[in-house]
């Protein structure tokens, strides 16, 4: 077992949710004969439940979807890799996700009578009892799993075949793609301080203050872009598993050039987001003599 398979394993978030929406394959006959257009023109998509709470869902979905992508390194589709160092501070994020999704679904099922009956009102004649799961079919369309697994060893080719050659070769190949996953990994957690950098830069650069009461700020200039720095340096050195001493190195310039402003000072002091703009362009030139485009 090599190093990196020491201080690494692999993670895979399972999530599914009921949509919500079902094609009205009569509707959308209706609507071709009506337009005198041929079958297969388009359909009619009915949304059998319209709510805050179908949405609530959905919307936490996409937030731990993406927290998770930030809290791992880049693997596979469907899996992607942990170092152990930042083990204990995913597993308490998205536990914490799971937790709030189990209690938005539950609430959700525990309403569905209720929700049943406004839905029947809502679509008038498009309404169809036989749309609708049952509650208990309606618990089974949402999930949210999370599971853990060792990353692949390639010695466990050894003496399975019998010709040491091949078994070499197996296992050679397989350290291989290992390495090349790694190296792909941490590309793209380089990518990612770049990119923090380069938004961060471009709002400082792009910003146009107020004329007159008329805004004209760039889009995204608001909070989350110096939140974005700052999270990226918090989680990059625990998943900074090869212990690259550039990468490093630069997230704690990011973070003591960067990550100390306040938005609302930049969006008013002209002084210091000129300030702000030409610190991140000399990291960002910095950063880019070392990594490369």
């Amino acid at each position: 077992m090599t190093n990196i398979q020491k201080s690494a394993v692999l993670v895979r978030l399972n999530i599914s949710q009921w949509g919500g929406e079902k094609t009205d394959k009569a509707v959308s006959d209706e609507v071709a004969n009506a337009k005198n257009a041929k079958d297969g023109a388009g359909r009619y998509v009915k949304k059998l439940v319209v709510g805050s709470q179908l949405k609530e869902i959905a919307t936490l979905v996409g937030k731990a979807r993406n927290v998770n992508k930030a809290q791992t390194l880049k693997y596979l589709d469907g899996l992607d890799m942990l170092p152990v160092a930042n083990f204990d501070g995913h597993s308490e994020i998205i536990g914490n996700y799971k937790s709030v999704f189990d209690g938005l679904v539950d609430e959700f099922c525990v309403d569905w009578q209720k929700i049943l009956d406004a839905q029947a009102l809502r679509l008038g004649d498009m309404h169809d009892p036989s749309d609708y799961p049952t509650v208990a079919e309606l618990r089974e369309k949402f999930n949210f799993t999370i599971s853990y697994e060792p990353l692949a060893d390639g010695n466990q080719f050894d003496k399975m075949f019998g010709s040491e050659e091949l078994e070499k070769q197996l296992i050679e190949q397989a350290e291989a793609d290992m390495q090349s996953k790694i190296d792909e990994a941490m590309r793209d957690l380089w990518g990612r301080l770049i990119k923090r950098v380069k938004d961060f830069n471009h709002k400082m650069n792009k910003f146009e203050p107020a004329v007159k009461g008329v805004s004209r700020q760039v889009e995204g200039f608001k909070g989350s872009l110096v939140e974005n720095i700052r999270e990226i340096c918090d989680v990059l050195p625990r998943l900074n598993v090869t212990g690259d001493a550039d990468l490093a190195r630069f997230a704690s310039t990011v973070q003591a050039e960067l990550s100390h402003y306040d938005v609302e000072d930049l969006k008013q002091d002209d002084v210091l987001r000129k300030q702000a703009a030409d610190k991140s362009q000399a990291i960002l030139d910095q950063m880019m003599d070392v990594y490369g485009g």
